[in-house]
């Protein structure tokens, strides 16, 4: 009886060694099968390539604008016309032209141009032809009439072109290209000779005058020289509101009739004031201070680290008192 319990518990024991002996040969081999998906795993990224190191990037602030418009200050003119006078006759005799036929005042004004890097001399019609724009001028419009009736007289203006560095250009206001396909004539009255009425030929001055010689106020000259501005002409003619324009020129009136030493330009900032162009064929943008500040000069966008040319400096609009008319550099040819 000792013996079949002796038995009987040694079999036990060795029934339970079996089961606990199989139980950690299945985690062995479960082991072995996680460690031989590890190698393999371990195999396929050790034939993985190398990654690309990673470039971290700068974030550069844009440039400020005062760096940018300083490199284009010494492409900036001052224009001061000393002189205007009739080239009459066959014999091309000269006739100086005053503002004031009592006091014989000098008929003079100054403007802006702009040099562009091929070499074009730029400014607003008005600075070249302020005759064909203004019916302010004392007696010169008689003359000016006068000489529009006679096929053997021609008005000049005689300017001078001075940047801040001293360079200076002389040009005759026939030197310019301009359009003037959408000047009109018209009847100006007295006081002439017998009180005869003459003829003028004039962009602006008359009534029912197409709107769109507000956009033919752009004249250029061609020089030796080359600028760094170039022109976006595309962009001209797309502008957005609220995009920001910036200007660079010189005061009307400032040293008329002489060269001027200390051409430094002013700076001005104006934002667009509507989409795209008006059926001028001009686009409005908003005004300072001073209506006729800064006319012929440039107007400029920037894009990236640069500024390019989109328009020039007109007038003041008559049907949006508010806002300037900017000349589309489009509308050159």
């Amino acid at each position: 009886l000792v013996m079949l319990a002796t038995f009987g518990w040694g079999y036990r024991q060795y029934h339970e060694w079996r089961k606990d002996s199989e139980w950690k040969e299945k985690q062995v081999a479960v082991a072995l099968d996680k460690n031989s998906a590890l190698e393999k795993q371990v195999d396929s990224l050790k034939n993985l390539p190398d990654p690309e190191p990673q470039v971290i990037t700068q974030i550069v602030a844009p440039p400020a604008v005062e760096d940018i418009i300083e490199k284009y200050k010494n492409d900036i003119y001052v224009l001061s016309v000393r002189e205007v006078y009739l080239l009459k006759g066959t014999d091309k005799k000269q006739i100086m032209l005053t503002s004031h036929s009592g006091k014989q005042q000098p008929y003079q004004w100054s403007g802006t141009g702009f040099l562009l890097e091929d070499g074009r001399l730029v400014t607003a019609r008005h600075c070249i032809q302020e005759w064909r724009f203004s019916d302010d001028l004392g007696g010169v419009l008689n003359q000016v009439a006068i000489a529009d009736s006679d096929p053997d007289t021609e008005v000049i203006a005689v300017i001078n072109a001075t940047s801040r560095t001293g360079k200076t250009f002389q040009f005759k206001s026939t030197d310019f290209i301009c359009n003037d396909s959408y000047d009109q004539r018209g009847k100006l009255e007295g006081p002439f000779e017998e009180d005869v009425p003459v003829y003028l030929k004039s962009a602006s001055l008359f009534e029912n005058t197409d709107e769109r010689v507000l956009s033919t106020d752009w004249a250029y000259v061609r020089t030796p020289n080359r600028g760094k501005l170039k022109m976006d002409q595309t962009l001209s003619q797309s502008l957005r509101s609220g995009a920001e324009l910036h200007v660079l020129g010189f005061p009307m009136q400032r040293n008329v009739g002489n060269a001027d030493s200390n051409a430094n330009p002013n700076y001005d900032k104006f934002n667009v004031a509507s989409d795209g162009l008006e059926r001028t064929g001009c686009f409005l943008y908003t005004k300072g201070g001073v209506p006729s500040a800064n006319a012929g000069s440039p107007v400029l966008i920037q894009k990236g680290d640069e500024m390019v040319v989109v328009g020039i400096v007109s007038g003041w609009s008559g049907n949006h008192q508010n806002y300037n008319y900017g000349i589309p550099v489009s509308t050159i040819k």
